[in-house]
């Protein structure tokens, strides 16, 4: 499964992750900052956000949970 996930965000991103955390519920990526990502096949919108920031930018308590969780496993 790790091997896949690299291969994905390589082929997608065109980057190399820092550090992959396979959870068994969820794959957490760790990508090196500072770097501007777009996606090789379009060109969507989207943000990037540090799992430290996301409590503050999501909205729903039941969004932030899980990423409390992902937290304190990393």
């Amino acid at each position: 499964m790790i091997k896949a996930v690299r291969r994905e965000i390589k082929e997608e991103l065109n980057i190399k992750p820092l550090k992959i955390t396979d959870l068994k519920f969820k794959i957490v990526v760790e990508i090196p900052s500072g770097i501007d990502v777009r996606f090789l096949e379009h060109d969507e919108p989207h943000s990037w956000y540090s799992v430290e920031n996301l409590p503050k930018i999501l909205t729903y308590p039941k969004q932030i949970k899980p990423v409390n969780l992902i937290k304190g496993m990393l």
